[in-house]
């Protein structure tokens, strides 16, 4: 991932696929890295524009996309025109997988 001077982060997706998106996740350079992503949320071609201009307003669920399998991925690229980069929104589990579980 590179990081531009306003903070936001972008890499290459290599492959249409959960596992890949994860691996770009994985390879960012930030002070604290994700370590276990717990939402990953793609924003569509219409939610990306308000999304850039005003980031901390939240988006409607229908310009939102959660990525659960290797499908959301592919519906996620489908709903942007490519033309700008993807945007991306991921939520991080506050523990590791195992803490605090009872």
């Amino acid at each position: 991932m590179k990081t531009q001077a306003d903070g936001l982060r972008y890499g290459v997706l290599a492959s249409p696929n959960l596992q890949s998106l994860l691996g770009v996740l994985k390879r960012q350079l930030v002070e604290d890295p994700i370590k276990y992503p717990q939402q990953l949320i793609g924003a569509t071609g219409q939610g990306a524009s308000p999304l850039r201009r005003q980031p901390s307003d939240p988006l409607p669920l229908s310009e939102l996309i959660f990525l659960y399998t290797d499908d959301d991925i592919g519906v996620w690229l489908l709903a942007n025109p490519g033309k700008d980069a993807l945007d991306l929104v991921v939520l991080e589990s506050r523990q590791d997988p195992g803490e605090g579980c009872d």
